[in-house]
């Protein structure tokens, strides 16, 4: 079988770091998160992973990342049946099999090679839609309400696992003041590090070797609040917080709870959780 080569460049290819972990993770005996389809997907794709060499901590802290943010979208769909989801920066990931939607209308958003990559593992339904476009481009908006006419009637949930962090500020906030524009009362779910762990996630091996560039790290959640005063804080989520650190190996566990001890550490990498 042809493997199918990534071209991809600088911040799209870090698309592959989650794909990887999970995969890694699902063939654990006890995994945080169980992804069959990574795992199908990367034994298509031709690329060098081995380049990539993640600890046993960052491979925990991105799939804890990836099963809290896929517990609070299962929350989601259970209140919003018939909701819509819009999950930016998908990449490949799975997660609109992961949490079994089968009411909810879901729009997977990407830049267009992302989309083209992910159409050779994902098909479209009518519940289903893939869209082209970078998420600063707001005119994704528009696409989703040409898609739905009852846009404006719906729940909505915008997901952001592993992008925010490489836009600029001022785009994060023109993002989140949009959702609060065209879906009032829409959550809103990412994840963000504060300017410290940008800084030295910068460093990491697996970051230089993609070429991107960590843009944006944030010290208080509050400072998001100044927005907009429509703009509330449903929680703010720590690893210390997760329910899947009892799955890890020991020494890996002692990490998360020792870092813990310091709040520069603690707050290093964290999910907050909107609504606007």
């Amino acid at each position: 079988m042809n493997k199918i080569k990534i071209t991809l460049t600088k911040e799209k290819q870090t698309l592959l770091i989650p794909l990887y972990t999970r995969a890694l993770e699902s063939l654990k005996p006890n995994p945080v998160i169980i992804d069959p389809k990574a795992s199908e997907i990367l034994d298509k794709i031709d690329y060098h992973f081995n380049s990539l060499n993640f600890s046993a901590q960052t491979i925990a802290a991105l799939c804890m990342r990836a099963n809290k943010i896929d517990l609070s979208v299962k929350e989601f769909i259970n209140a919003n049946p018939d909701g819509i989801i819009i999950h930016a920066g998908c990449g490949l990931d799975s997660r609109f099999i992961r949490t079994g939607n089968n009411t909810i209308q879901w729009y997977d958003l990407d830049y267009p090679e992302v989309i083209n990559l992910r159409r050779h593992f994902y098909k479209e339904t009518p519940k289903y839609k893939m869209i082209s476009s970078s998420v600063t481009d707001i005119n994704w908006i528009k696409k989703i309400k040409s898609y739905n006419k009852a846009a404006d009637n719906k729940p909505v949930m915008f997901i952001a696992e592993g992008l925010m962090m490489y836009l600029q500020e001022k785009d994060v906030k023109n993002i989140i003041l949009n959702l609060e524009k065209f879906f009032p009362g829409s959550e809103i779910i990412f994840d963000v590090y504060n300017t410290f762990a940008a800084n030295q996630i910068n460093l990491h091996p697996a970051i230089i070797n993609t070429g991107a560039v960590l843009k944006w790290g944030i010290d208080n959640t509050k400072d998001i609040l100044q927005w907009s005063s429509q703009i509330k804080l449903k929680q703010e989520w720590l690893f210390i917080h997760s329910d899947d650190l009892i799955k890890l190996p020991f020494h890996v566990r002692i990490f998360f709870y020792c870092t813990a001890l310091f709040p520069l550490m603690r707050n290093s990498h964290r999910i907050i959780h909107l609504q606007v």
